[in-house]
């Protein structure tokens, strides 16, 4: 039987440099699905590159691309450029980017459904099964009134509209709540089963890789080190890098609720932002805050969970002075703060907090090398801005001395979201909002971030607000559990109960929705 996709031999190098795919071979058969795993930078998006013909100012050295037999190495763009979204489709991790600023999201996905026969059926088909309870709402959108997880499903969306012969997921559930991410992974999963596209999934969550692919290939530093049934793979690992993988992924609960004693770090008290409609629409109001009450204690952890929309980000921005409240307090070491934009704060009160955000891109100045960016971030802090210094910086994060050297745009998204997080606690900052920090990250490191949380907290008292849908990384670090629905808090206590023994119906749901990642 002729193979979907068919690589053998693949060698990919950039410029002059040294090869970053080497000699890679992946078959994948009509309906058959193949995950991909390592770690960033080893080599996995390179590969979905080369077969999408993206490389850029890259080039295949070596090896061939076969597409249902047809050798499609090195192909002109034009041809390409028919192939894509018709035999070939593919999702990225960040979703804004494949989506047109211009263009609402019906007339979008009306193009994705113009092969159909029914192209205003099928569209509504789709939107339903990627669980978008209003699709007349959502089709007449722009990308930008999206939240994350909207985002990457009309992308999903996009692609199982066009019902390509090979599809291709990159990190595709990064920005989704668990509760989406289980029915995405099980509609892919469907598709796989039925047969309806061969895949290539690639992913830093295993445990989506054991659910979705039937097999899968271990990369590392552009070689597949092993490769297998997925279950085989996974429960009898043969490479020690593989065996790694597997060590670094979050079990048990690993904290405990501290005692009290002494003030909170910071109190919210009823906490209020409302947003009325559109800059261009007269819609409904949003409550995006609706009177939020909690706590965090000096070096404590508290995680807020809740799906897209929930408030968790609002929350977020208005501690940080990227938005104000219309309502409620917030006191920060005895300043109230609700009310008080970042361009109104003192110098040190904007030392004493600092956030680490989803999305890296937006946060990092492209024109500057990394040494640069972090140096600036010790001058801020008052810490020695030397050599060694952002070294010892970016060995926290797992990152070589070179990096610094680098730019942003020359680093893997992982890469980039690690400086990120060094430049954070570049510092010794009171608070750290971490807004989904390792949703992007590969397992290796994100054991590495949570360690150097655990470090800095035992150091210098650090607390962090903990925003994350990942509930296994929740249940292995936090002290204390909040979770949020539609904006208000409807559960809160230790991690160990909340996981245990939860009482709200939608804490319930999330969990039962995670369960695939709560058994690791």
């Amino acid at each position: 039987m002729t193979a979907v996709l068919d690589i053998a031999g693949l060698s990919v190098a950039y410029g002059a440099g040294p090869e970053v795919v080497s000699g890679v071979d992946l078959r994948i058969g009509p309906g058959e699905s193949l995950g991909l795993v390592g770690e960033s930078g080893s080599g996995k998006s390179t590969v979905a590159m080369a077969v999408m013909g993206h490389l850029g100012p890259g080039r295949v050295t070596s090896g061939r691309i076969l597409l249902d037999g047809a050798d499609i190495t090195g192909l002109a763009e034009p041809a390409m450029r028919r192939l894509r979204g018709d035999r070939l489709a593919m999702v990225y991790q960040d979703p804004i980017g494949a989506l047109n600023p211009t263009m609402r999201v019906g007339r979008q996905l009306a193009e994705a459904a113009r092969r159909r026969d029914d192209p205003a059926r099928a569209i509504r088909e789709v939107l339903t099964r990627t669980r978008f309870p209003d699709p007349e709402r959502i089709l007449r959108r722009w990308p930008h009134e999206l939240s994350g997880g909207q985002a990457q499903r009309i992308v999903i969306a996009m692609a199982l509209l066009a019902r390509p012969r090979l599809l291709i997921l990159d990190e595709p559930t990064t920005g989704l709540d668990v509760t989406v991410e289980a029915e995405v992974t099980d509609l892919v999963a469907e598709i796989a089963a039925a047969g309806e596209s061969a895949l290539l999934y690639i992913s830093h969550d295993l445990n989506l890789i054991a659910k979705v692919t039937l097999r899968v290939g271990v990369m590392q530093e552009g070689r597949i080190v092993e490769e297998g049934p997925v279950g085989e793979v996974l429960a009898t690992p043969q490479h020690p890098y593989t065996r790694h993988l597997l060590d670094c992924l979050p079990r048990g609960i690993g904290k405990t609720a501290r005692e009290g004693g002494t003030p909170p770090l910071v109190r919210l008290d009823r906490l209020t932002r409302v947003f009325s409609g559109g800059l261009f629409s007269k819609g409904p109001e949003v409550r995006a805050a609706d009177g939020v009450s909690f706590h965090i204690g000096r070096g404590e952890t508290v995680a807020l969970i809740g799906e897209s929309g929930s408030g968790k980000s609002t929350v977020a921005r208005i501690l940080i002075g990227l938005d104000t409240a219309d309502g409620g307090t917030v006191d920060f070491d005895g300043q109230a703060i609700a009310q008080l934009p970042a361009g109104a704060r003192p110098r040190d009160l904007i030392r004493r907090i600092r956030i680490v955000f989803q999305n890296p891109d937006g946060t990092l100045n492209p024109a500057h090398r990394v040494g640069r960016i972090l140096a600036r971030a010790l001058k801020r802090a008052g810490k020695p801005r030397d050599a060694a210094s952002v070294e010892a910086l970016l060995a926290l994060v797992r990152l070589p001395p070179e990096t610094a050297r680098r730019r942003p745009a020359a680093l893997s998204g992982g890469q980039r979201q690690r400086v990120a997080i060094a430049r954070a606690f570049a510092g010794t900052p009171d608070l750290v909002i971490a807004d989904e920090p390792t949703s992007a990250l590969d397992v290796s490191v994100q054991a590495a971030i949570v360690d150097l949380m655990g470090d800095v907290q035992q150091a210098s008292g650090t607390a962090v607000l903990f925003i994350s849908h990942d509930l296994a990384l929740v249940r292995s670090i936090a002290d204390r559990v909040v979770v949020l629905y539609q904006g208000k808090i409807v559960e809160e206590g230790p991690a160990a109960e909340i996981f245990a023994a939860p009482q709200h119906a939608y804490t319930k749901t999330l969990l039962a929705a995670a369960a695939h990642a709560l058994t690791r």
